[in-house]
């Protein structure tokens, strides 16, 4: 039972056996209870905070401690946080003069240099480099971090099953539903952000669960309210992390009230951290608003909530699993102007016996320089800024003055005014007596226009500048329409480095965020589907996050849309050629994704694919709608619609099918006249010798040299040549079937495991010559290029055509995207397995291909002539073949250049100089 007894004041920390506390400051009096079974006596100061039972780990340590200990911490932090500021003074002052290099403020008018006040220039324009690469950089980030769909993929470690596939799927769908659509403030406040960290270089999240509105939150810190100390190399190794903000006096008491922050009487709130704020004050100034609050009541609180290692032993707080003397990380919140303690929590997990520091902010950088902040646009191109707009300036000022002069006048001329604006045809008179020359009153200041030399020099300068942001613009206007694909997206390639690496690390920090965010929901498995009105599950465990881990949901190797849609094409292109081996639905869902179609599923088909020889008979529509009880008119109409759709379809595959047939029967007219026009050809030659052989040398007019030279072969002759025998009675001659003079032998005896093998013909070029092939082999052994047929040409128009429609789609801006998908296209329709000028393989991708070796360099030499015709360099050429062969083709050579052999990189060069040389020019 509680006993009231008097007592003198003495200081002390608490209860203490056999020490008399301090009296109640109202009752004057202490409590003493002595247990009615014991005999034990305690005695208790009213007045001094109570430890209550059941103290959560969560729990605000300030009330275990008194006030005298809480004001030696708060008064060593402050100390603390006060030096971290001082070493970072210089750099924010740089950060804060820098704003005006922006160019958001209007700027006065010079009015003062007109009066002869000592102004230094007319115009007040700044040059919007700085600003310019500020945006660019916002846009690109805001692209590559927060996506429509959400930034959140799902990764399993570990084996993965069916139920692991299926908790990573909703975990990714309600944590992006989390981020989109809960957390509504999460993608505006990134996106302001974003811009913060262009400019300065720095941005900081921070990740915690809000006490007031009772879930995770991942908030931007500027870089100027989180203090640290510049001599700290990272977050982790940090002495102090001091997160600075505001808080309204409203605010403050419902956390008062709720008990999150101690109930200590705060004075009111000064404006004296604020003005100790230059970068809050010069957002505001260039915004246009007075941070300054007037009235009493809208003055903000100034908390600083310190993350620091302290030893709350000697202070009467002794945690059971620590050392004498060990330093443990708290968090700590102290009011500034009160300069008094509002929390101090634990600042690691709960359970964790070596008090590891718990992360509680995620640093994003632009450019990593010598300190613990980053670099941003600010010291990368502040300097240019500065001299572009001084440069504009100069400029702007020269041509003022160039168009408006001023001047000098002599003194004691009288005139009632010193500006002289005659009207047209009018004349003005002025007082010069004694000045027969009005000339010699008056002179015009000699200034001049602006000097091209400095126009030239802005013009390197911006160049430079904006080479340093890594915004550099591609050449893609007049006169440069021609240029090749592959060269262009090498360009985009070497000049998108700087971002590209930019953007990796952001993804590295993003994907730092999104664990922590992770561990918070670990805690609170219910807050992830709180506010979710569908979740796909209601997590329950904290055991249903272990296994999972999280990435952005952009891949931060691919730098930019451009590389995504061509790495789609070529998805497209390998599930395209053996079907067999995707997942078809899937394939079009990335790349639908890819181009920014978010509602793919509602595209896609549901109804599973229809087998080939299933012979089963789509669904009848009429007896469906008559057993749903369809009104009549309903059911004719989806009668008629079936009958549309089903005389579309049947449509469609009969003209593909005429389609199919018009090009085959074109191919074999043009296989059919050239084997003829070959063999035409060789006949004649052959009937020229044997006429050169019977003539005597003596009776040939031209002594035997001329016809001796054209009787000598042009190839390789083999014992099947055609024979020709002259006839006496001025028949023509018979000519046989077998293969001409100088033409490797086809068919069945030039190779017994192909039969119906087109015939082996030497190529000529529309001059007459031939191409040589100084590989022998035992299937063509002429030193010549062999084909199904001689002339090529049909291959170069086919290269100028595709050129040509490439460049059509390009120079259009809303066909210009589908320009690259095009070329690729046509390059694996016209040279991929079995393609149109893929004289190597016979058959198809379902039955199987049959190889005809013969053929093999003239495909490569095709790929050469078909990509010079088009417009496309010789290393684009190699290009696309090596990565066709890459992943297509069992050849491949990774260890040698375009991963090609040297036959095929030899025959696709000898194309390519070709058709460069202008041999199959029209």
């Amino acid at each position: 039972m509680p006993i009231p007894l008097m007592s003198p004041p003495l200081m002390g920390q608490g209860p203490t056996p056999g020490v008399m506390p301090d009296p109640d400051p109202v009752l004057g009096a202490v409590e003493i209870e002595v247990d009615d079974e014991t005999g034990d006596v305690t005695i208790r100061d009213p007045a001094a905070p109570k430890a209550p039972q059941g103290r959560g780990f969560d729990d605000n340590l300030a009330e275990t401690l008194d006030a005298a200990a809480l004001g030696r911490i708060a008064e060593t932090l402050l100390r603390g946080i006060e030096a971290d500021e001082r070493s970072r003074r210089e750099m924010l002052e740089q950060y804060t003069r820098g704003m005006d290099l922006l160019g958001l403020k209007l700027e006065g008018d010079a009015a003062g240099f007109a009066a002869g006040q000592g102004g230094k220039t007319i115009s007040r324009i700044r040059h919007p480099i700085l600003l310019w690469a500020c945006v660019r950089f916002q846009s690109g980030a805001r692209n590559e971090l927060l996506p429509a769909a959400g930034p959140v993929k799902v990764r399993i470690d570990g084996a993965e099953d069916g139920a692991k596939d299926e908790l990573a799927k909703d975990f990714e769908r309600d944590f992006n539903h989390y981020l989109t659509v809960t957390a509504s403030e999460y993608y505006p406040d990134t996106d302001r952000g974003l811009f913060y960290l262009g400019y300065g270089g720095t941005l900081f999240k921070k990740v915690y669960r809000c006490p007031l509105r009772e879930r995770p939150v991942s908030e931007c810190v500027y870089m100027p309210d989180l203090i640290v100390s510049n001599d700290a190399t990272d977050l982790a190794n940090a002495q102090r992390v001091t997160h600075r903000f505001e808080m309204a006096p409203a605010t403050l008491e419902r956390l008062k009230a709720s008990g999150f922050y101690l109930d200590v009487a705060l004075v009111p709130p000064a404006e004296a951290a604020l003005a100790a704020q230059p970068a809050k004050q010069k957002e505001g100034q260039i915004a246009g608003v007075q941070p300054q609050r007037d009235q009493p009541e809208d003055k903000q609180h100034t908390i600083y909530e310190c993350y620091s290692d302290i030893d709350l032993a000697p202070l009467g707080h002794k945690e059971p699993a620590a050392r004498a003397g060990q330093l443990l990380p708290y968090r700590v919140s102290i009011d500034h102007d009160s300069r008094k303690v509002l929390e101090i929590r634990r600042n690691w997990q709960a359970g964790d016996a070596g008090f590891a520091r718990r992360k509680r902010f995620v640093k994003y950088g632009l450019i990593p320089g010598f300190g613990f902040y980053d670099y941003g646009y600010l010291h990368l191109i502040g300097n240019h800024t500065k001299a572009l707009t001084a440069l504009w300036r100069l400029v702007i000022d020269a041509g003022m003055f160039a168009t408006f002069p001023g001047g000098l006048r002599l003194k004691g001329s009288r005139a009632s005014t010193n500006e002289f604006r005659p009207g047209p045809g009018e004349l003005l008179e002025i007082d010069a007596a004694g000045v027969e020359d009005i000339r010699k009153l008056f002179m015009a200041m000699p200034y001049k226009e602006p000097s091209g030399v400095i126009l030239e020099m802005i013009q390197l300068l911006m160049k430079d500048a904006a080479q340093i942001a890594g915004t550099v613009e591609l050449e893609l206007g007049e006169g440069r329409t021609n240029m090749p694909v592959g060269t262009i997206l090498s360009m985009i390639e070497q000049q998108t480095q700087v971002m590209s690496a930019v953007h990796k690390r952001n993804h590295a920090s993003q994907q730092e965020e999104l664990l922590l965010l992770k561990e918070l929901f670990a805690e609170d498995p219910a807050a992830l589907a709180a506010l979710n009105p569908a979740p796909a599950r209601r997590w329950q465990a904290a055991e249903e996050f272990a296994d999972l881990d999280l990435v952005p949901a952009s891949d931060p190797n691919v730098p930019a849309q451009i590389h995504r849609i061509m790495q789609s094409t070529v998805l497209w292109m390998l599930a395209s050629a053996a079907p067999s081996l995707f997942n078809q639905q899937e394939v079009v869902r990335r790349i639908l994704r890819t181009i920014n179609i978010g509602d793919a599923d509602s595209l896609l088909s549901t109804a599973p694919p229809a087998v080939a020889g299933a012979g089963s008979a789509p669904p009848d529509l009429k007896a469906a709608a008559l057993a749903a009880g369809l009104p009549l008119k309903q059911q004719k109409l989806a009668l008629a619609q079936q009958e549309l759709l089903q005389q579309r379809a049947d449509s469609a595959r009969e003209a593909a099918a005429e389609a199919q047939e018009a090009q085959q029967r074109q191919q074999d007219r043009a296989l059919k006249a050239a084997i003829e026009a070959a063999k035409l050809a060789h006949a004649r030659e052959k009937l020229a010798q044997q006429r050169d052989a019977a003539t005597p040398p003596a009776s040939r007019a031209d002594g035997g040299g001329v016809h001796e030279a054209a009787a000598a072969p042009t190839g390789n002759a083999t014992a099947g040549d055609a024979s020709v025998q002259p006839q006496s009675d001025g028949v023509a001659p018979s000519v046989d079937a077998t293969p001409t003079s100088g033409v490797a032998q086809s068919g069945n005896d030039a190779n017994p495991a192909m039969p119906g093998a087109p015939p082996s013909i030497e190529v000529r070029l529309p001059d007459g010559s031939f191409v040589a092939d100084a590989h022998e082999t035992k299937y063509n052994q002429t030193g010549h290029l062999l084909a199904p047929m001689a002339d090529l040409s049909h291959v170069a128009q086919a290269g100028r055509e595709a050129g040509a429609v490439f460049r059509q789609f390009l120079d259009n801006g809303e066909t210009a995207a589908s320009a690259e998908p095009y070329l690729v296209a046509t390059l694996v329709s016209h040279f991929g397995h079995g393609g149109l000028f893929d004289y190597q393989r016979q058959g198809n991708a379902i039955a199987g291909y049959t190889q005809l070796p013969q053929f093999r360099h003239v495909s490569n030499f095709n790929i050469g002539l078909f990509a010079q015709q088009a417009g496309m360099s010789l290393d684009e050429a190699l290009g696309y073949a090596g990565l066709y062969a890459q992943f297509l083709s069992s050849n491949t050579k990774a260890d040698q250049p375009f991963g090609l052999d040297s036959e095929s990189r030899e025959f696709i060069a000898k194309g390519f100089q070709t058709g460069a040389s202008g041999a199959f020019d029209p």
